[in-house]
């Protein structure tokens, strides 16, 4: 079930000269209804919203008023929302043995323990739900609305292992549940957890093949290695994925990808980039990755960043006018591709790019992704270091300015004695903190 909401959403923004704006709606007040009809989420209100004359009710100060307003069909109100859900993310039932949030320490910002399971999420932000937490209503919905693609996490298509996996009863159903999708002509995306012992060799095997015989129903394939933090307790055994099983996952795939290119014309089926830093083999090249269909899996990252370094310094200065040092963050994983890019960076005379790589002691286990890095180990990299005049972070590791340990930026920057930057976790998002 969704988590209680009050009805309605907060605007948090108003463009100017909007309509929105000249009828006087303000950041802080709440939308109700739109003729009536309460939006569940921002796709309902684009809906409602997109007609001629509605009215609206707006809530402010405790306060309710009901707003006629005149428009042509298609004219946009010019309003923003801090979510795109407004009744509650719609949350999991399954019991996943490598579920991420089971393995969550204490002392974590809210937002962590939200176990989201939602379809509108998947449409809109690219999450990816199981199936098997969906109502009649919602299944009907996301046929009605097209919502295409979804992006949806198999991890195996073997029914009793799929079952023994999400721990859902309806769980080994998935077939059916992506064949239910195909009819309504919805197109996915899928998601492969890998777990040595659990859904590798034959199983992989099976579950990549049965799924590309549905191409192009499913675009694509991406399969991840299981994260493990020291916090597993009462939780199954599960082994990370090893330099070995990485290597060898990386040859049976690149023979999958040669024979899905000459019969489907794609290689659909991607590996994420801990597979080749595991591995410690070289990435495939930029055209390998096609169209990056999986980036938001970590398939493709340090390959588009290297692509996206080569581009961008051909337009570094070659001096600076007054001596400038700075430290950037990173995870250990992203160490050797960061490496190049600082080195690079480090030509420019006068430039001083110190590379800091954090170990992450908060979650502890084999966690080495820059997404996962905490205040906390950043506030203890920092303590007794140099950092110049300024401290650099990629946005991946917080959000609205708070790490997933619920430590602020400020408290980063207070520890760090110097000026800390959330920057886009890109060359460019680089560069334009260094350069300005």
């Amino acid at each position: 079930m969704p988590e209680k909401k009050r009805p309605g959403i907060v605007i948090t923004a108003v463009e100017p000269n909007s309509i929105a704006g000249e009828i006087g709606l303000e950041p802080g007040d709440r939308l109700i209804t739109i003729n009536g009809r309460v939006p569940r989420d921002v796709l309902d209100y684009q809906s409602l919203a997109d007609g001629e004359d509605i009215e609206v009710v707006i809530e402010r100060d405790g306060e309710s008023t009901c707003v006629e307003i005149e428009k042509d069909e298609g004219d946009s109100l010019g309003l923003s929302f801090g979510d795109v859900v407004f009744d509650g993310v719609r949350q999991c039932k399954n019991r996943c043995v490598f579920c991420f949030i089971h393995q969550n320490p204490k002392g974590m910002r809210k937002s962590v323990w939200v176990r989201d399971d939602d379809y509108r999420l998947s449409f809109l932000e690219g999450h990816f739900i199981t199936l098997t937490n969906l109502s009649d209503e919602e299944w009907k919905r996301i046929s009605d609305e097209r919502m295409s693609p979804m992006r949806v996490s198999v991890h195996a298509t073997d029914p009793d292992v799929r079952r023994r996996m999400l721990k859902h009863p309806d769980a080994g159903n998935v077939m059916d549940h992506l064949q239910r999708l195909f009819d309504a002509g919805i197109s996915v995306h899928t998601q492969i957890v890998l777990c040595p012992g659990w859904n590798d060799g034959e199983i992989l095997e099976r579950t990549v093949h049965e799924l590309a015989e549905h191409h192009p129903n499913v675009i694509s394939v991406a399969v991840v290695p299981v994260g493990l933090t020291g916090y597993r307790k009462n939780l199954p055994d599960l082994v990370p994925v090893s330099p070995e099983l990485a290597r060898e996952t990386i040859r049976v795939v690149g023979k999958w990808q040669r024979a899905f290119k000459f019969r489907l014309g794609t290689r659909f089926v991607f590996l994420a980039d801990e597979f080749w830093l595991k591995a410690g083999m070289a990435f495939p090249k930029y055209t390998e990755y096609e169209d990056f269909p999986a980036l938001e899996d970590g398939v493709g990252l340090c390959r588009l960043w290297d692509h996206q370094w080569r581009l961008a310094r051909r337009k570094l200065p070659e001096s600076l006018p007054a001596p400038h040092r700075v430290t950037a963050v990173t995870g250990e994983l992203a160490e050797p591709v960061l490496r190049k890019t600082v080195d690079g960076l480090n030509l420019v005379e006068g430039l001083e790019v110190e590379l800091l790589p954090v170990r992450n002691d908060f979650f502890g286990g084999g966690i080495t992704v820059t997404g996962l890095l905490t205040g906390s180990d950043v506030i203890r990299a920092v303590k007794d270091t140099n950092i110049g005049d300024a401290l650099i972070l990629p946005d991946v590791m917080t959000r609205q300015g708070v790490f997933l340990d619920d430590v602020t930026l400020d408290e980063v920057e207070e520890a760090a004695g110097a000026p800390v930057l959330s920057v886009e976790t890109s060359p460019a998002g680089l560069i334009n903190a260094i350069f300005g």
